[in-house]
């Protein structure tokens, strides 16, 4: 019983949920919902149940992230080594997220930070132990649940469960207050706030979905 209440948080089964809930007739479905639901099907069919590895205890990688209208990730993998970097939304997104008028998404952009640093990581993350940091509670209880409610946000998440599928990692969310939270100067493109981190390697981000290299701003 408690697999399956943890399974019904998840975006597919909570679209099932949400559709068939009290109601009759035809029941019309969604290309979001259509694609959550082929990877439930493929989870249930080809999937393999997730492996943990016994090894010598190792420190987790710690991933920051921070956005506004940009966004900002900051990794420092278990060896300490410290790598960064800053885009802005791709135009064509940021129309997408501010159809009907919307202008303020900014839970969107920290969701998408998110989502994109974890890919752009994944291979660094595969099979390892690794630990979210966002500064953000809609974007904290969005990677948690691993649902919402609002079509954008759920398309972002069904990128990350792909992420997952395909680079499986162990993933623990937080939050951080921002003031403590170190993406948050690089936001600023300030590096001068990080030095007690060491160097700083500046990367380009990989935009999950499209899997287009996006540059990265230089920090000042």
């Amino acid at each position: 019983m408690g697999g399956l209440q943890f399974a019904e948080a998840q975006l597919a089964l909570a679209d099932l949920r949400e559709v068939t809930l009290h109601k009759t007739g035809v029941i019309p479905v969604t290309e979001e919902s259509r694609r959550a639901l082929e990877i439930l099907l493929e989870r249930f069919t080809s999937g393999r149940p997730k492996e943990l590895i016994a090894s010598v205890p190792r420190k987790p990688h710690l991933l920051f992230t921070d956005g506004a209208l940009e966004y900002n990730e900051l990794l420092i993998d278990r060896d300490g080594k410290t790598s960064c970097f800053g885009c802005n939304v791709p135009e064509p997104l940021l129309q997408i997220w501010q159809a009907s008028g919307r202008t303020h998404v900014i839970g969107l952009v920290e969701l998408y930070a998110a989502v994109v640093g974890l890919h752009t990581w994944r291979n660094t993350f595969k099979n390892d132990r690794v630990i979210l940091f966002t500064d953000s509670w809609p974007a904290y209880d969005a990677v948690v649940k691993g649902t919402a409610g609002v079509k954008e946000w759920r398309e972002l998440l069904l990128v990350l469960e792909k992420t997952d599928e395909s680079h499986p990692m162990h993933l623990w969310t937080a939050r951080v207050p921002s003031a403590s939270n170190p993406a948050d100067p690089p936001s600023r493109k300030n590096v001068s706030d990080i030095a007690f981190l060491g160097d700083v390697n500046i990367i380009d981000a990989e935009c999950p979905g499209t899997n287009v290299f996006l540059r990265s701003y230089e920090m000042e």
